[in-house]
């Protein structure tokens, strides 16, 4: 059965998600249900949206059926992607009518206030093991709320910052991929929770199949169905890590790239007070691609950095400081690449 959980069911994943993938392109054609290009916009061609929601629900059933038979033992993980599924079918509807971003606020802040509600006893376990090595004087019920204070605004950042970098095509799929690898041996290697790695596997699976659709040019876009969703998710995996004092740094060295330009990025923009709610194209991807070079070209930069990142996070529980300077240079370099003024002739899109 190992066999069957390991390497067939991902194969069957992959099948049946790109022929759901396949379909749905269908059906957002007919219904005209496009990302119309615009000034901000970094593609020239209408592209059918939202297919996130058939990813989540794939990341839905598979989760459930392995906790089922019993190859995730987590149960707390069915709150968990139930409550994607729920932010996933949300955003759906955003992605059909543009949700006013106050409402899209709302339901993020409703279903993860959900989310640390189911995970009280994990938090409470956290804070009085924490609670009797920190040296500061503070009560235990102020630690508590600090605690749970850090995971809502850590929650909330990751699920807009994937969001936020969602903005060519293949850039969510290639970090998914990446992040997804590096969770799987982490997990292998006992530095994360168990469940991770089956965790892993059926994600990776299943943005393996999206990303054949999404690879430039794309033929379909993942909407805030896909984004928002997938970066709840991915927060949790770090959250949990966090709190059960395992192996998390490895985890933020997985999307160290994303954390940085979208961090930058939106200091800059309080810095000279812009509103860092509007659309805008001033992330470092974003303005590589305005200087003249190809969806192509940016992503395999791109992912061959974060390559390199998920080999540093696998170095960290032998080299920490030795992983953290590594990561740390890869990124910078890949900054100082993307801010580069250098203009290159004849881009693919």
């Amino acid at each position: 059965m190992e066999l069957f959980y390991n390497i067939y069911f991902p194969i069957i994943l992959v099948f049946f998600t790109g022929i759901s993938i396949k379909l749905f392109i269908i059906i957002l054609n007919y219904f005209k249900i496009f990302d119309i290009p615009n000034k901000r916009s970094n593609h020239i061609l209408p592209t059918p949206k939202g297919v996130g929601l058939i990813l989540s629900i794939y990341i839905f059933g598979s989760v459930i059926l392995f906790i089922t038979y019993g190859k995730i033992h987590n149960e707390l993980l069915k709150e968990i992607v139930l409550m994607m599924l729920a932010l996933s079918i949300f955003s759906f509807f955003d992605d059909l009518y543009s949700i006013s971003f106050l409402k899209k606020l709302f339901f993020q802040t409703f279903i993860v206030f959900l989310s640390i509600y189911f995970l009280d006893s994990k938090i409470n376990e956290f804070c009085y093991t924490i609670y009797n090595k920190q040296i500061w004087k503070i009560n235990f019920y102020s630690f508590q709320i600090l605690v749970q204070v850090f995971i809502f605004l850590f929650w909330m950042w990751v699920i807009n910052l994937f969001n936020f970098m969602d903005g060519i095509d293949g850039m969510t799929a290639t970090q998914v991929i990446t992040f997804c690898i590096g969770m799987i041996f982490l997990a292998t290697q006992k530095q994360i929770d168990d469940d991770f790695s089956y965790l892993g596997i059926i994600i990776f699976s299943i943005f393996l199949s999206f990303f054949y659709y999404n690879k430039p040019p794309a033929k379909i876009f993942l909407g805030d169905s896909g984004s928002t969703s997938i970066g709840f998710l991915i927060a949790y995996v770090i959250i949990l890590t966090i709190l059960e004092q395992k192996n998390f740094v490895s985890l933020i060295i997985l999307i160290l790239y994303h954390l940085s330009d979208t961090t930058y990025t939106l200091t800059k923009r309080i810095i000279k007070k812009k509103n860092i709610f509007s659309a805008h194209s001033e992330h470092f991807y974003q303005q590589k691609i305005r200087k003249g070079f190809s969806h192509a070209d940016v992503l395999n930069k791109i992912f061959s950095i974060n390559l390199l990142l998920a080999l540093f996070s696998l170095i960290y529980y032998k080299s920490p400081i030795l992983s953290i300077i590594l990561s740390i240079l890869m990124v910078i370099y890949l900054l100082k690449w993307l801010g580069n003024q250098k203009k290159k002739i004849n881009a693919d899109k």
